[in-house]
């Protein structure tokens, strides 16, 4: 199982993606949390199945926080943790592409 975080919008010249698969693991990088927005430009999820471009790190990224959601990656799927005020879980499975993970009622962001 595989999931993906693609960080770069498709013109941009520097195109950067972490793959979050089971297996690799780099002691150096033991909790990196990404805090990105959770579609591109276009409304296409970021939070992919699997990479398309060049990896510049595997399995190194733990935590995903969003303008909708706060993402924990493990087992190689995101697991949500926290919604935005006003976002419905809903919301958010739509616009996650890779597999998404949800136990129980997740609670609102205290922002």
């Amino acid at each position: 199982m595989e999931c993906c975080l693609s960080l770069s919008e498709p013109k941009q010249l520097k195109k950067h993606s972490f793959s979050i698969s089971e297996g690799a693991h780099r002691p150096s990088l033991d909790n990196i949390i990404v805090a990105m927005m959770h579609s591109n430009r276009a409304g296409a999820s970021k939070l992919l199945k699997a990479c398309s471009l060049p990896l510049t790190g595997v399995a190194c990224v733990k935590k995903v926080v969003t303008e909708l959601a706060v993402l924990e990656i493990k087992d190689g799927a995101f697991h949500l943790i926290e919604r935005a005020p006003g976002v419905s879980v809903e919301e958010i499975e739509s616009k996650t592409l890779g597999k998404l993970i949800i136990n129980g009622a997740v609670p609102e962001m205290n922002l």
